[in-house]
């Protein structure tokens, strides 16, 4: 394939996962903030599982941060450990995720 054919078929992929986030974000804030889904169990996981994420990704950051911006240097030990924690909530917080959805179908329903 040509480099400009390339482009368009990697630009097409990239629009559709990017439609697919802003539904997925769509959804979510949905259920959420305006159908009061906050309240319920399921919607007390999806809170969980996606705080999860962000915390995952503070963390990963973190060290490099802390080292390159602040000249803040961990030991090695505090990074492994680190790095441990944050691989283990990116393998826990798909589960989460499915649990809540799990749960939604025996109360307030939010995918369908």
């Amino acid at each position: 394939a040509r480099p400009i054919e390339d482009k368009l078929i990697c630009g097409a992929i990239a629009l559709a996962l990017i439609g697919l986030l802003l539904y997925a974000v769509f959804i979510i804030g949905r259920f959420l903030f305006l159908r009061g889904g906050w309240r319920s169990r399921s919607g007390a996981w999806l809170l969980a599982g996606t705080l999860l994420v962000v915390a995952g990704k503070v963390l990963d950051r973190l060290p490099a941060t802390l080292s390159v911006d602040y000249g803040i240097e961990l030991g090695s030990l505090v990074k492994l450990y680190a790095a441990a924690f944050e691989e283990g909530m990116e393998m826990i917080h798909p589960m989460i995720l499915g649990w809540s959805v799990w749960i939604s179908q025996f109360e307030q329903r939010y995918l369908s």
